[in-house]
């Protein structure tokens, strides 16, 4: 199902994207039919305007961060250190 927000994400609507994500409640975690996330959809596309939104909006509604999969982080698991 192709969504608006993916749309954004492909094309580079950062407008339209800050909009569906804080006025509509879009789903930040949206994945397309092939499993790729909006931050991976803006990367391919070179939209980092578009990405700085997404992990803006992620950040402020779970107060973590995401990588470029679009996985969500804790931040208290990025900051934890492989013990040996």
């Amino acid at each position: 199902m192709y969504s608006l927000l993916q749309s954004a994400a492909i094309y580079g609507g950062r407008a339209l994207a800050k909009y569906l994500l804080e006025h509509k409640g879009a789903d930040p975690n949206f994945r397309n039919q092939f499993g790729e996330s909006l931050l991976l959809l803006c990367s391919k596309g070179g939209h980092l305007d578009v990405l700085e939104v997404f992990r803006d909006v992620i950040v402020g509604i779970f107060g973590e961060t995401a990588n470029v999969n679009g996985q969500v982080l804790s931040s208290t698991a990025q900051k934890r250190t492989p013990t040996m």
